[in-house]
């Protein structure tokens, strides 16, 4: 299935940007740019083409598009901000360790889902690194 471009807003590229890449709020108001790692914040949308540092650059904000996946993503995973080349990967599952000790201690582990920013749901499974793939932008904390 092709895109279905609902909501697109044109930003200026803060440093070279990718088409299908994750973007990111830049330095100041109306810029963007590639983010700085994994699971960035101030999450905008997708690039929608290729841009040089200054040049207008359409981002999509809602609806479906062609992303780039860091790697092996199945077809309805929700997906997140891989790296700093703005790929997405599956959304880092939850973990709970349950205290086995005979006296109840607090310890439970619950790692960091509520921190991380859901980016969308896959639309088809990549198989590969640097695939692109359908991806339904709803953009969320998890």
């Amino acid at each position: 299935m092709g895109p279905n471009q609902v909501l697109i807003k044109t930003y200026t590229a803060e440093g070279a940007v990718t088409a299908g890449c994750a973007a990111v709020a830049g330095a100041s108001v109306g810029k963007v740019k590639l983010p700085t790692g994994a699971n960035a914040s101030a999450f905008k949308g997708v690039f929608l083409h290729d841009a040089a540092d200054g040049q207008p650059v359409a981002v999509m904000k809602y609806g479906l598009c062609q992303a780039k996946a860091a790697g092996a993503i199945a077809d309805g995973a929700f997906v997140e901000i891989a790296d700093a080349q703005g790929r997405f990967t599956t959304l880092a599952s939850h973990t709970h360790i349950e205290n086995t000790a005979g006296a109840y201690t607090q310890n439970a582990t619950t790692g960091t889902l509520n921190a991380r920013f859901c980016a969308g749901i896959a639309d088809s499974a990549p198989a590969a690194a640097n695939e692109l793939f359908d991806l339904l932008l709803l953009p969320t904390r998890a």
